[in-house]
């Protein structure tokens, strides 16, 4: 199993993640936390393993761990 790892320290809530997703909308939530925008993970059964949303990702804050 695998899973999505978001560092909250680098991500700033751009959104490029969920807009490089296939499945987008189902698995990335954009959140508003301590007054800043996070991408959060919301349902990782939907994930292809692609990795679209790392290499999507200007700050560098998605890794996929296995």
């Amino acid at each position: 199993m695998f899973s999505i790892v978001v560092d909250p320290e680098k991500c700033r809530g751009v959104g490029a993640c969920k807009a490089a997703c296939p499945k987008g909308p189902k698995i990335w939530e954009i959140r508003e936390e301590g007054g800043e925008k996070k991408c959060v993970v919301k349902d990782l059964s939907w994930c292809l393993a692609c990795a679209k949303c790392v290499v999507a990702c200007p700050e560098g804050a998605i890794t996929l761990q296995w």
